[in-house]
């Protein structure tokens, strides 16, 4: 599965190496043929929206941030969405 989202930088942790982004809009999804996941589902992921995340500076370079599914439906002990 794969989710893309229009997002903005809201600041940055030079330390960590890592970027404060708002996810705003949920663009697309894509499903591969014959995958279903009664929990993570494009509603779950539009739940999303809005929500602030820290990724790695390296998403500024248009390159693709591999989430697991634990961490898309909140199953961290961490929050990794605030």
């Amino acid at each position: 599965m794969a989710a893309r989202f229009q997002a903005v930088i809201e600041g940055e942790d030079p330390v960590m190496r890592q970027v404060l982004c708002r996810l705003l809009t949920l663009l697309e999804v894509q499903i591969p043929p014959g995958v279903e996941d009664p929990v993570l589902t494009p509603e779950r992921l539009q739940t999303l929206e809005g929500k602030r995340v820290k990724v790695p500076e390296e998403a500024l370079q248009g390159l693709t941030l591999p989430l697991k599914r634990e961490t898309l439906t909140g199953g961290l002990r961490i929050p990794y969405f605030r």
